[in-house]
């Protein structure tokens, strides 16, 4: 809990520090479990919510429609409105060339995320968001054999089902694994397959999501790749998602636990139980000054 509220004082500065500076900031909220957590290491900050941008999209695609309805609960819920300001997006115009040149150099052609930048901002936009939310969930993966063929494989359509290509990688990744075990790094196969997950995919895919937005002038700031929360140790099993996530709620957030996320998901109730029963024998949280 220590170190938790040492995570939560330092977010919490730095937002109170941006904000004495400029309201161009901004929050995405949407109706799962990553951009909650962000929210709640906000509203724990002291700020005024309805100073920032808390943007919330509402529409037909993807999960947005029940994303904006339970978004809207929340604001209900804490007392701030959703989509109530509108950032200084001014800026100098990007070439079509310099808009795919950026996007392709930060991402080197490997990512889902398909946007591009069209401008330079005048001013800074700070973006604060859920990003990498698996490192505090206990995020299950397959067991590491099945994971690393599943990797391979995807390795194998890119490279156009070439046999010769797949059978090098698995061999690489089985020699990599070996190496771990022998080296005593991980206790088993499965702490092995979430550190990949980790430091593989959660790393490179919003590191350089968050590179090409500060070549824009925008900065996307992630509490939840904070290496201090991961410092914390938690149980991480295959059948159990939430257990730290469920600790930063019951302390921080608790009237945000029981709405509903979106798809119907929960929070694992023995981690709750857990969480309060540590939670009343820990002073409540004070606000530090800056």
């Amino acid at each position: 809990m220590k170190l938790i509220n040492k995570w939560v004082d330092k977010w919490g500065y730095i937002f109170r520090s941006l904000k004495n500076q400029t309201n161009n900031i901004m929050i995405d909220l949407s109706g799962g479990f990553d951009s909650r957590t962000a929210l709640v290491i906000l509203l724990n900050s002291g700020i005024n919510m309805n100073e920032i941008l808390i943007n919330s999209i509402n529409g037909t695609i993807h999960t947005f429609k029940e994303d904006f309805k339970i978004a809207t609960n929340i604001s209900k819920k804490i007392g701030f409105k959703l989509n109530n300001l509108i950032l200084d997006k001014n800026g100098t115009k990007l070439s079509v060339k310099d808009s795919i040149v950026l996007s392709i150099y930060t991402k080197l052609g490997f990512h889902k995320e398909l946007y591009l930048n069209t401008k330079f901002y005048s001013k800074p936009i700070f973006s604060f968001t859920g990003y990498g939310g698996e490192i505090i969930r206990g995020y299950n993966r397959l067991p590491i054999k099945n994971y690393i063929k599943e990797i391979c494989s995807k390795v194998k359509r890119i490279s156009g089902h070439n046999e010769e290509f797949y059978n090098l990688s698995l061999k690489l990744c089985y020699r990599s694994i070996a190496l771990l075990k022998r080296n005593k790094a991980f206790n088993n196969d499965h702490e092995i397959a979430i550190d990949f997950y980790y430091k593989g995919r959660v790393r490179h895919h919003f590191g350089k999501a968050a590179l090409e937005s500060f070549l824009a002038n925008k900065y996307k700031l992630h509490p939840l790749i904070d290496s201090d929360i991961k410092q914390i140790k938690f149980d991480i099993n295959e059948k159990s998602y939430h257990d730290l996530i469920a600790y930063i709620f019951v302390r921080f957030g608790h009237d945000l636990m029981y709405i509903p996320f979106q798809g119907g998901r929960k929070l694992n109730k023995e981690s709750i139980k857990k969480a309060e029963k540590i939670n009343k024998k820990i002073p409540p949280y004070k606000i530090k000054s800056n």
